[in-house]
């Protein structure tokens, strides 16, 4: 069935959790000789975390531990005792939603899953991305293997063989409220693997049924239980939040380091990060970016000279002016003040999420141990939505402080540098500089904060006010996506702002940890000497903090 996987090493603990890795190569069809790594995942429904979900922008390799396997095998055998027993479970011997008050008899219980999936199969818009599907199969997978679910080894295999041989079901991205699970885009992935849909193997688009036949595997029947197995629950809001926490990880450490160049090329004040005063109000995010701003900054030179007020004897009627600021703006002063919260919440809503990626979110949960069933309300994706929602708003905040520091720096009245960062010598030739940069990256800020509003309190109810009240987690977490995209991009606009800086500044005169900055930076945006595109230049940048290869 993995025909075309070789295992070539070990397992070895993954990042040091409890997923694990090993070398593992497919080889790429039409290409002789050629083979590419992929990233190898062993499940267990304990240990996955958002970082994990990285190794999703590529095809992966996944299995699953022995001791998830036996968890499921019990599940389902309580179900199919219960099922003998005539017994009345929700969604299997009883209608769905607010049909919950018809019974259905255990002999039809594979035509009511079948059921489920055709009339959920009413998603629109544009389908998620190849890794996006792969990152929702990923987590769906090791819900499941939590074994609370009730499902078969059946199902886990096609599951298992959809993910290692990079079969990724068409999935439209709109149509769930994100309370009873992400029941509409689930559905899409439980038909694919029955052989309905569309799906796209291998970098061609085609029939599901047209791809299980060339992987030489049946479709999948789904039994009693699997339809709701597959489709009710959290994963795809949670899939994609917790790849915009892993992502916004990388794009704020970016930031920090964009805002300490900020400081430095207009020659802020190093102490107004010092331990010392940050100390005195300790939050801990803000602490951490004061730190990170004090030691990337240099240290002044030896014996620099004491500021003292001018003579006495030159106070008068008028006012007597100083040839420096003190104090710097608000987006470089309060630098930390901005981005401590942000990490502070990115910290929280991970820890959020790496709950909701190993937790049982469907209903109903079996569990053998008790020999009971709960009829329990997992798949509401409070937590998500509540969290992605915070995300953006601290998004938000980051992107009016991107937005400020760079246009203090094309400001020639506050930073000290050329307007626009374009040297006399080009401006006098009609060279404009990155006047234009700044107008896009404003019109990102604009964007983030339009999208920073609240889901959660849209709350529709639906399916005859069974589902009273639904979470809106996909919808705030589709949100979060677009946010942390708009973000990266605007990140990658003040890496061109900053690298200008730094040429009419100086570049002798930069500290360390600048000069490394600027250099990383110029790898994919080379210094003005005339007004030309920067577009293609920011997307490679914004690629490079994508990755995490711009401060590699």
């Amino acid at each position: 069935m993995l025909k075309n996987i070789q295992k070539r090493a070990a397992a070895q603990i993954y990042r040091g959790h409890g997923c694990q890795s090993a070398a593992t190569y497919r080889h790429i069809p039409g290409v002789r000789d050629i083979v590419m790594p992929v990233k190898e995942l062993i499940l267990d429904g304990n240990n996955l975390i958002c970082s994990d979900l990285t190794a999703c922008r590529e095809p992966i390799h996944v299995s699953i531990s022995d001791d998830a396997r036996a968890r499921c095998r019990a599940s389902r055998n309580l179900l199919e005792r219960m099922m003998r027993e005539r017994r009345v479970i929700y969604g299997v011997t009883t209608g769905f939603g607010d049909s919950v008050d018809t019974a259905v008899d255990p002999e039809a219980a594979e035509q009511l899953q079948h059921n489920l999936v055709q009339y959920h199969r009413i998603g629109t818009g544009p389908r998620f991305s190849r890794e996006e599907t792969r990152a929702i199969l990923l987590v769906r997978l090791n819900a499941l293997v939590r074994g609370a679910s009730a499902v078969r080894d059946e199902l886990l295999d096609q599951l298992i063989l959809f993910l290692n041989e990079d079969c990724l079901p068409l999935i439209p991205e709109q149509g769930s409220v994100g309370a009873s699970g992400d029941l509409t885009p689930l559905a899409y992935v439980a038909a694919a693997l029955c052989g309905e849909g569309e799906v796209v193997l291998r970098d061609r688009t085609m029939a599901a049924a047209e791809a299980l036949t060339e992987l030489e595997v049946a479709p999948l029947t789904l039994a009693a239980k699997e339809g709701l197995a597959l489709m009710n629950g959290t994963s795809v809001m949670t899939a994609l939040a917790a790849h915009s926490v892993d992502l916004l990880k990388r794009c704020t450490t970016v930031v920090q380091a964009l805002a300490a160049a900020a400081a430095e090329v207009t020659g802020s004040d190093r102490n107004a990060y010092a331990p010392a005063v940050h100390a005195m109000k300790p939050h801990p995010g803000q602490v951490r970016v004061a730190q990170y701003l004090y030691d990337f900054l240099p240290t002044p030179a030896a014996g620099a000279a004491r500021r003292v007020l001018p003579e006495a004897g030159r106070f008068g009627e008028k006012p007597v002016p100083l040839s420096y600021r003190l104090q710097a703006p608000y987006s470089i002063r309060c630098a930390p003040h901005v981005i401590g919260p942000a990490l502070e919440v990115l910290d929280m809503v991970a820890s959020w999420l790496h709950v909701e990626l190993n937790s049982s979110n469907d209903n109903p949960l079996f569990d053998p141990d008790q020999e009971e069933v709960y009829f329990s309300g997992h798949f509401f994706g409070g937590h998500v939505v509540v969290g992605a929602a915070t995300l953006r708003n601290a998004v938000a905040t980051l992107g009016e402080l991107v937005d400020k520091q760079c246009l203090l720096l094309l400001d020639a009245r506050r930073s000290g540098l050329p307007a626009n960062l374009v040297s006399e010598a080009l401006r006098a030739t009609g060279n404009h500089g990155l006047k234009a940069l700044g107008i896009t990256v404003s019109a990102l800020a604009a964007e983030i904060a339009h999208l920073s509003a609240p889901v959660a309190p849209h709350s529709r109810p639906t399916e005859s006010m069974n589902q009273d009240i639904v979470s809106m987690g996909t919808i705030s977490a589709r949100r979060l996506r677009e946010v942390t995209d708009l973000f990266v991009r605007q990140a990658a606009m003040q890496c061109i702002v900053i690298a200008a800086a730094c040429d009419l500044y100086g570049l002798d005169r930069l500290g360390p940890a600048l000069s490394r900055l600027y250099v990383s930076i110029r790898r994919y945006s080379p210094p003005l000497s005339a007004d030309r595109p920067l577009d293609a230049e920011a997307e490679a940048l914004a690629a490079a903090i994508r990755t995490g290869g711009l401060l590699s």
